[in-house]
């Protein structure tokens, strides 16, 4: 069940066929619904795990990270499992989704919002605390989680005092002739 697909078919390097099914937004209060097309545009979803990760690896052969280091160093705050409030959380734990941050509290805020309102018990958003483990700390078990990488943005952009999308341009997209 797929709220819309685009499809392009490439040969020799030229579109053949291109076409856009279902609606790229699905109604919401007062906006109204809007079918695809192909100038559609959509969230690269899980792939952009994979830039970003190489995005970090060039930050690390430059000496500004460390995958094994504590991430509160990086944030500006203490990320810690208030369930294991004396293990650290490293970078490393995040890419490899074993940092005992779970996707149970909900990924995805508007943009004004800061993490440590989300993550810190106490905080205006932390609520009942779902996003953490209460059975594995960090680096004991691997649970697929979205919500590490916007932590590891984050401590991208604390790093190069860069916005993530331009961060990611410079580090990647352009030294690859992609933009």
């Amino acid at each position: 069940q797929l709220a819309s697909l685009s499809v392009v078919a490439i040969r020799g390097g030229q579109p053949v066929y291109e076409q856009a099914f279902g609606r790229c937004f699905i109604k919401n209060g007062a906006l109204p619904d809007r079918l695809a097309t192909p100038a559609s545009l959509y969230r690269i979803a899980s792939i952009s795990k994979m830039m970003t990760t190489l995005g970090l690896m060039r930050l690390g052969e430059a000496g500004r990270v460390d995958l094994d280091a504590d991430v509160s160093s990086y944030l500006g705050f203490s990320l810690r499992n208030p369930h294991f409030p004396q293990q650290a959380i490293s970078l490393r734990a995040l890419l490899t989704h074993t940092s005992s941050l779970r996707d149970d509290g909900g990924y995805s805020w508007p943009l004004t919002t800061a993490l440590k309102d989300v993550l810190v018990p106490g905080a205006p958003l932390y609520g009942a605390g779902k996003m953490w483990s209460d059975r594995a700390g960090p680096g004991a078990y691997f649970t697929y989680c979205n919500l590490g990488w916007g932590v590891i943005g984050t401590v991208m952009e604390r790093v190069t005092s860069e916005r993530f999308d331009l961060l990611m341009q410079r580090l990647l997209l352009q030294p690859l002739g992609i933009v």
